[in-house]
């Protein structure tokens, strides 16, 4: 199955899912699925194809008029078992939100990997 493209009332119980799934900046935790935004739609994937998970942190830079701002995207990143790698951001300076993600996460599902090799 790998990852998908969620879109509302296509099966009942994955509406419900999405619906009921704790909200972590951008990234949806459900209690089979995890869901993430990705451009206008929602991605999705079951917990049951995750093999590792662990947090990523990617600096921004960006000109406003005329200084430079830097800003920390919080990632979190997802192997699946078919080795294809997942980068779920999570926003820009959320780290709260980030670590309460990977925490819960962490707490949900003890039977997955975590952390970096």
């Amino acid at each position: 199955m790998s990852v998908c493209t969620y879109q509302k009332n296509q099966s009942q119980t994955l509406t419900e899912e999405f619906a009921s799934s704790d909200k972590y900046g951008k990234v949806k935790l459900g209690t089979d699925h995890i869901f993430w935004k990705k451009g206008l739609s929602w991605k999705y994937v079951s917990i049951n194809e995750i093999q590792r998970v662990y947090r990523r942190i990617s600096a921004a830079d960006a000109r406003l008029g005329c200084c430079s701002v830097n800003f920390d995207i919080q990632k979190l990143v997802i192997e699946l078992k078919d080795t294809t790698v997942c980068e779920l951001v999570i926003g820009d300076g959320m780290p709260r939100e980030a670590e309460m993600l990977y925490s819960s996460f962490k707490q949900q599902h003890p039977e997955l990997l975590f952390g970096k090799y």
